[in-house]
């Protein structure tokens, strides 16, 4: 191996390392952001995002679902492996996660 090739590997290597700190402190953050164990509004979030989930909480019971969280995650939580999706959302597996977004447009007004 020449010194480019070997350069490439340990730049891969601190790249895949990096990434894999970033993951974990994104983890540690999300565990302290404010977090949703029932259906019911948390008080630390703010006004929109309480309407908001008050709004979906009411559209899912209407459905008949019952049992179900809402979680706020890191903005680049899509760019995860799976396996760290699943330890911040707390699933017993990778199978056990499905992509649901939440988006709430809102009006600005100079």
């Amino acid at each position: 191996m020449d010194d480019g090739e070997g350069m490439e590997t340990a730049a891969a290597e601190l790249e895949r390392l990096q990434i894999e700190i970033l993951h974990k402190i994104s983890i540690l953050e999300s565990s302290f952001l404010p977090q949703n164990s029932s259906a019911a509004p948390s008080p630390s979030l703010p006004v929109d995002e309480n309407e908001t989930v008050t709004r979906l909480s009411t559209i899912l019971q209407s459905g008949g679902v019952n049992d179900f969280c809402f979680k706020r995650v890191a903005t680049d939580y899509y760019d995860w492996p799976l396996e760290s999706r699943r330890d911040v959302l707390g699933a017993s597996s990778v199978d056990h996660l499905c992509k649901s977004i939440v988006l709430v447009l809102q009006l600005l007004y100079n």
